[in-house]
């Protein structure tokens, strides 16, 4: 490993700093008639419960049972709750699991989260303050329950109504950060960002590989990546057959077949799974309430993207088009209740939107950033890390705004630019 790739490991591990000083609040801040039991949310003794069947199954069996029904067949399978098992088999107590795995792949996840930063936009200004926004960046939701709390006039503490707007009292982690605390999610995401660093760099065997894991592991963040993707592929078999292999394509068109049989089909045939399915189709919206405020900030970065750059050469990128199609189509499976009976709509928010959303306007605000640097720096004054500048420099960077253009993924998006980096 050389430096530059252990300063990425520790800058992640940096901005895994939040997550662990929550889960050590939890296992150590509590009265002391209380025992932390290593299952932050309802559902984690579940996940242990799954994998505790393979234990104490009298014979192998590489699926599992409904554990809270009656005593059915072994119909599910998921790749993690295999590996929790393992983890139990080795000894480790089942209150030792999730928190641990939690962090893991909170590390994980940022690694990839920055990879992606830097594949997008390298060699940028202001980076660690981009993936920083990146990481932990939000929305209004909070200053929108604020608002709320005084125009309704609500009784009780203001404070209490901080989270009045966000799911589930902000559980549901609608940006990208918060979305990694809730159980397996750090885990669904490094997987889905994984897939989506090995599309952008065009490593297509590792990327349905990823596609396939995400399939196995989760009913919905698989189908919402595979729609992803199977949209994309579709966009380039039209604009570009050539940016995407037919056998890639091909495996896509495989993958959505057999997920959609795997829990529409083949699961609904056993009675065993009827209360699954029940609880599957639980009408949980997001609402305009919540889009507006979680949203605007990054939409407007988009916009902005929008009205600034030349539309045909921002909409040229095979890369751009990757991420409306995210966008797109999280955007749509978090509010399919408009067309469809719901199947837990908010579930395919956890980030996912925003997320696409702040990709697409990251151009716009790194021009916005520099911008600002450029009239607070002046003309004359010299760029830290970079010699000063001569006069044709000087003549250039007062005429266009500065001496290297703004680039996404390598490709120019318009002629004003951005300044040397530090």
């Amino acid at each position: 490993m050389n430096k530059f790739e252990r300063r990425h490991w520790i800058f992640a591990a940096a901005l895994t700093l939040p997550v662990l000083v929550f889960f050590t609040g939890y296992l150590f801040h509590h009265p002391s008639s209380l025992i932390p039991t290593g299952f932050i949310q309802y559902d984690n003794a579940a996940y242990i419960a799954y994998a505790r069947q393979y234990l104490d199954a009298g014979q192998w069996n590489l699926q599992y049972a409904n554990p809270f029904g009656y005593e059915g067949p072994s119909i599910y399978f998921q790749p993690q709750t295999l590996f929790f098992a393992c983890l139990l088999k080795l000894g480790v107590p089942p209150g030792s699991i999730l928190i641990p795995f939690t962090v893991v792949c909170s590390l994980i996840c940022f690694r990839l989260l920055i990879s992606i930063y830097d594949h997008i936009l390298p060699l940028q200004r202001f980076r660690t303050f981009h993936i920083l926004l990146f990481a932990w960046g939000g929305g209004l939701l909070v200053v929108a329950g604020v608002a709320v709390h005084y125009l309704l006039q609500r009784n009780g503490s203001v404070f209490k109504d901080l989270f009045l707007l966000d799911p589930e009292g902000g559980w549901w982690g609608l940006n990208l950060g918060r979305s990694l605390f809730f159980s397996c999610e750090a885990y669904y995401h490094a997987i889905f960002l994984g897939c989506i660093l090995s599309l952008i760099k065009r490593k297509w065997v590792t990327g349905i590989g990823l596609l396939l894991l995400l399939s196995l592991s989760h009913p919905f963040t698989g189908i919402e990546l595979i729609s992803i993707v199977a949209v994309w592929c579709f966009i380039e078999l039209v604009i570009n057959k050539k940016t995407v292999p037919l056998w890639f394509m091909t495996g896509v068109m495989v993958l959505f077949a057999l997920h959609l049989y795997f829990y529409l089909v083949y699961l609904k045939s056993f009675p065993d799974h009827h209360s699954v399915s029940q609880q599957y189709a639980l009408n949980w919206k997001l609402g305009w309430y919540r889009i507006i405020p979680a949203y605007c900030l990054v939409g407007c970065l988009v916009m902005g993207c929008l009205i600034s750059f030349r539309k045909e050469k921002f909409f040229s990128i095979p890369d751009q088009r990757l991420l409306i199609s995210w966008f797109l189509v999280a955007f749509l499976l978090s509010n399919h209740e408009i067309f469809m009976n719901p199947r837990q709509p908010i579930h395919f928010t956890r980030g996912y939107i925003w997320t696409s959303l702040f990709l697409l306007g990251l151009p716009y605000l790194a021009d916005l950033k520099n911008r600002i640097y450029k009239k607070w720096m002046g003309f004359g004054l010299v760029v830290p890390g970079s010699e000063r500048w001569d006069d044709k420099s000087i003549k250039h960077f007062i005429r266009h705004g500065t001496v290297e253009p703004l680039c996404w993924n390598g490709h120019r998006l318009q002629e004003f630019s951005i300044l040397p980096q530090a």
